[in-house]
């Protein structure tokens, strides 16, 4: 079953139910099954477009952004985001890269591809959303004229089923994602429906059904820590009687049981039902860029089995909005994405009192984080405010995904641990291809038959071949494997390694430190170039209170740190920041901070 089948699938068991949720717009299932056969039929037979060819996109989060990204999986094109911050020529090169033949953009950024459209080399059509395309006729006459009005095009082509020449393939592309990465221009991974359909149905490892196969399996722990409303919740089973009573063990099993099911979609089978059951009343809230592969995953993979997905109405990231969206909404799920943007959700409910955590949690039930680390000390700031919620901290990339861990209220809390099932990831030495023992670090490499992948970089063969070896994608992530041997766990990104005098530092073993200082909201580890020691360390901090800034509290910050770790991991300096800039998904820009304090070392010594 295609992507485009499994809404059409969802359509028509769930026709009235909602699929999208933005501020006051709202699009029923089967109005996003129909709205999507409209557009999948104008990119056939309008836009003459065929099986493969890519469509770009230019919108803050809104729902068209989904409709495109479905009514690609119907047509069997693939389209692909562009962050909304760039500029001129980072746009015309990743729609010339990416050789997109249609791109869709909001009024928004008429005026940046007004200036940049003469230079697209394979763009046939330019669509716009618009209320009213035709006032811009007189500021940009030449892109007005040649446009498609968004609503117009899809009015024009009926709602029935696209007919395509030939049938979709596992091995066909669903959509690209341009990741921003660590250095270099950005790269188009592309993702195909078979890796998709791996990553929703799951297979012991990943997938939203696996989520909350897991999920389900950690219920018998939560007996006597939570409600008797917050089981009805955790439990969406329109079974009256279990409703009200505790959870006995062996239903509890045979719930877990019927949940990992292989094939949920499936009518004839009991199994196919309480697994419908259990994801179809999931109301999910989301916020990360649909650019993002984090953004993506969240906006795209629970439609796949009937959820909601409610969109942040703010173009950027808000940490009020999405508290108030919480609440109004009853969202049970919320995806987010680590340390900083936990951070900022927190700062402001202690700070705005028209905010009620206990409101907010009423329906809240599950956290779940990716796309960022995620520390042990912000999820306990998160425990602080929502005792209540379960918390799911996940690790993978735009390359890759695997599973979460799962933290229930009173578990142990760690920073970005994870299962080590070796028949799916191991950590190796990069040098050697060896794996490494417990207690060691080395790269995670994840084996592609086993873990929903991308397929390769879209025209990138030399990348693709760096990245992707003998069947296993090589992360560039850095992973420790524990001491028991059994847990990894995720150090940072291999190039942002700090190399001071012959020693490694990992930025994040430092931050965390620091971050337990009880002076201390927010910190980023930066290594600056240093003439005798290669690269210093430095150490920005966010203050709790910005009037204790002073020289006597960056010798306690130093030497708080060297009394928890190794003296070469402390920050030789240390500067207080008010902010950290931040991308459009919430994530610090360490790039644009390197940048900045590069010459640190040479004004400060």
């Amino acid at each position: 079953m295609g992507l485009g089948e499994l809404i059409a699938d969802m359509a028509e068991r769930y026709p009235k139910k909602l699929a999208l949720i933005h501020g006051t717009k709202q699009l029923k299932y089967k109005e996003l099954d129909q709205r999507t056969n409209r557009l999948a039929n104008a990119f056939l037979h309008e836009l003459k477009l065929k099986k493969g060819d890519h469509v770009g996109i230019l919108l803050y989060n809104c729902i068209p952004y989904v409709e495109i990204y479905v009514a690609s999986y119907k047509f069997g094109g693939a389209a692909f985001g562009i962050n909304y911050r760039y500029r001129e020529n980072e746009v015309t090169y990743i729609v010339n890269q990416s050789k997109a033949k249609v791109f869709i953009i909001g009024e928004e950024f008429l005026h940046l591809v007004n200036n940049c459209k003469d230079k697209f080399e394979f763009v046939e059509k330019i669509i716009v959303i618009s209320e009213d395309l035709n006032k811009y006729q007189s500021e940009y006459p030449d892109l007005i004229s040649d446009a498609l009005d968004y609503e117009e095009l899809i009015a024009r082509h009926p709602d029935t089923k696209p007919e395509l020449p030939e049938p979709l393939q596992d091995g066909d592309k669903a959509f690209l994602i341009y990741t921003g990465g660590t250095t270099g221009l950005p790269k188009g991974a592309i993702w195909v429906h078979g890796a998709i359909e791996n990553l929703y149905r799951g297979g012991g490892l990943s997938g939203f059904l696996e989520l909350f196969k897991n999920i389900f399996e950690r219920l018998h722990d939560l007996k006597g820590k939570l409600k008797r409303k917050n089981y009805k919740q955790l439990l969406p089973i329109p079974i009256s009687w279990f409703r009200f009573l505790p959870m006995p063990k062996s239903f509890g099993n045979r719930i877990i049981k019927k949940i990992s099911a292989k094939d949920p979609t499936k009518t004839e089978t009991k199994q196919g039902w309480i697994s419908r059951s259990v994801q179809s009343r999931i109301k999910t809230m989301m916020h990360a860029p649909m650019f993002h592969f984090k953004g993506w995953l969240i906006s795209n993979l629970p439609l796949f089995s009937g959820s909601t997905v409610v969109i942040a109405s703010s173009k950027t990231f808000n940490p009020k909005e999405v508290l108030e969206t919480l609440e109004k909404e009853g969202c049970n799920v919320f995806c987010t994405i680590g340390d900083k943007t936990v951070r900022d959700i927190i700062d402001v409910l202690k700070t705005d009192e028209t905010l009620d955590p206990e409101k907010i949690s009423k329906n809240l039930l599950i956290i779940l984080s990716g796309a960022a680390p995620f520390s042990a000390a912000s999820k306990q700031l998160w425990w602080d405010f929502f005792p209540n919620t379960m918390i799911c901290d996940t690790v993978g990339q735009t390359e890759a995904v695997i599973l979460p861990t799962i933290y229930v209220p009173g578990d142990e809390l760690k920073s970005n641990q994870f299962d080590y099932l070796r028949d799916k990831i191991k950590i190796v030495d990069p040098a050697t291809g060896e794996e490494v023992n417990p207690g060691e670090e080395g790269e995670g490499w994840f084996k592609m038959d086993a873990l929903p992948t991308m397929k390769e970089y879209f025209g990138d063969k030399s990348k693709t071949a760096k990245t992707i070896k003998d069947g296993w994608l090589h992360s560039g992530d850095l992973y420790q494997v524990a001491e028991d041997g059994v847990h990894i766990l995720l150090i940072g990104r291999i190039k942002e390694t700090i190399v001071t005098g012959g020693e490694k530092i990992h930025p994040p073993e430092v931050e965390e430190v620091l971050n337990t200082h009880p002076s201390v909201y927010e910190s980023v580890i930066l290594g600056v170039p240093d003439p005798q020691w290669g690269y210093s360390v430095l150490g920005l901090i966010k203050l709790k209170n910005p009037e204790d800034a002073s020289s006597e509290l960056k010798e306690e910050l130093i030497d708080y740190c060297k009394e928890r770790m190794a003296s070469y991991k402390k920050p030789r300096f240390i500067e207080f920041v008010k902010k950290f800039p931040s991308s459009p998904a919430g994530k610090i820009k360490r790039a644009e901070l390197r940048e900045k304090y590069k010459g640190y070392v040479e004004t400060h010594v």
